[in-house]
């Protein structure tokens, strides 16, 4: 099941965008690895994972997209104390990194009801889909902020994450939602990445 769940975790060109992100913050430096590529094989063990709502959800027989909010829903924060919360209170000091608004929010809810450390949650990253590849390439640097479409033009300082293990600053996620989060085992607070590691992958 985990070889499984790995081969399939933001296939497509999710992943080599989610791990361009990652190595540009500075992820492979704290976890000691050469690329957070190899959190897809080699080191596999150092990533869980997860989805903030395990099971499918549907809203007026579509599929759910983040509306109405997680937290705003009673069924919801259910679905959320009784599967996810349960995972991560066996792992207190990992580092989430939501993949989408939805789930920052999730998590910043479960921070505040006291199952997960705020300072573990890193805000901040585009969503990795290959239909966000414009954000995603001015975060990365590969793109000028004069050459993004309207729809894209970020606030001043929506290129660096809010939090990384207890660094302050930036802002908080940009993209629609999704139900993904990546978890890694903790480290030290020293040996985390700061919010202002200069994009460089």
């Amino acid at each position: 099941m985990r070889a499984a769940r790995l081969a399939g975790a933001f296939s497509g060109a999710i992943r080599p965008n989610f791990v361009a992100l990652l190595d540009a913050i500075g992820m492979q430096r704290w976890l000691g690895i050469a690329s957070c590529a190899s959190l897809f094989d080699a080191d596999a063990h150092l990533v869980q994972i997860g989805a903030i709502l395990r099971h499918p959800i549907f809203v007026d027989g579509k599929n759910y997209s983040g509306t109405p909010g997680i937290v705003k829903q009673p069924f919801l924060r259910e679905q959320v104390l009784r599967y996810f919360a349960h995972e991560a209170r066996q792992m207190p000091d990992a580092l989430y990194i939501p993949m989408g608004a939805s789930v920052a929010e999730g998590l910043d809810w479960l921070a505040r009801e006291g199952v997960i450390k705020r300072d573990r949650i890193l805000h901040g990253l585009p969503h990795p889909s290959g239909a966000n590849a414009e954000r995603v390439a001015y975060f990365l640097g590969r793109k000028d902020r004069a050459a993004l479409s309207v729809q894209d033009q970020p606030a001043p300082d929506r290129r660096r994450p809010r939090h990384a293990a207890g660094a302050d600053g930036g802002a908080p996620i940009l993209t629609r939602a999704a139900q993904r989060s990546a978890t890694w085992p903790a480290k030290t607070a020293a040996d985390t990445p700061s919010a202002s590691a200069p994009p460089s992958a």
